[in-house]
């Protein structure tokens, strides 16, 4: 079985591995730029002859709940249309994902099944990018116990809807974003099936006020997650 890097080598042209860190490259030759409290290094790397945009299906997204006004919708009625949505799917496995940011402090978490996982965040970040950091953190861990094939789909549940709206724009040149389609196409190869769904926030959903509460409280973690 190949791994993950394996898999991704034809599309990994304008990317390199770094110490497990995925690096984004620009062209521009050899330069080293060194500053007091930062050092980085820009390589001369060729781009993709595939450009994301051109990777299909784009992936798939339900906003069904996204019509419902938090305002006039009770929590109950959002657990009901929640649950109705998921039974829609094969005993699918639920996978949610959250970002948070407390003043300049920012951090993420994601909950695959009863497994959640937390992690800070750089203080630079945006909530936009925590929430995206999330979702691109929940398919690293997807793939890094492959599912065999025909395995129950996978739900990977956000509150946030820009992030997944950018996530059906693979023109968007988010490195993250790039790299999320990346993991969907090392997910589409191995047979995962997976669907984003867009759940508003605090509306009772179990799931989505536990990875709420997960992101929040990893802003207090005092150990930087790279990625």
């Amino acid at each position: 079985m190949k791994n993950v890097k394996e898999l991704l080598s034809p599309y990994m042209d304008r990317w390199i591995w770094k110490n497990s860190e995925l690096v984004p490259l620009g062209g521009g030759g050899k330069r080293e730029k060194k500053h007091e409290t930062c050092q980085c290094q820009v390589i001369k790397y060729n781009h993709s002859s595939i450009p994301p945009w051109l990777f299909s299906p784009l992936p798939v997204a339900d906003l069904f709940l996204t019509q419902y006004r938090k305002s006039s919708t009770p929590s109950h009625i959002y657990k009901h249309l929640f649950n109705e949505l998921t039974h829609k799917f094969n005993s699918p496995t639920l996978c949610f994902t959250d970002g948070s940011k407390f003043h300049k402090i920012s951090g993420h978490a994601f909950l695959v099944g009863s497994s959640c996982h937390s992690y800070r965040h750089r203080n630079s970040a945006s909530i936009f990018t925590t929430e995206l950091q999330a979702i691109h953190h929940c398919l690293q861990h997807i793939l890094s116990s492959v599912p065999p094939p025909g395995s129950n789909p996978f739900l990977i549940i956000s509150d946030s809807l820009s992030s997944l709206i950018s996530i059906r724009k693979p023109s968007l040149t988010h490195p993250l974003i790039s790299h999320i389609h990346l993991l969907l196409q090392a997910c589409k190869a191995f047979s995962i099936p997976l669907t984003f769904v867009r759940s508003p926030s605090h509306t009772g959903i179990t799931g989505n006020e536990q990875v709420d509460q997960a992101a929040k409280q990893a802003v207090h973690l005092r150990t930087l997650h790279k990625s």
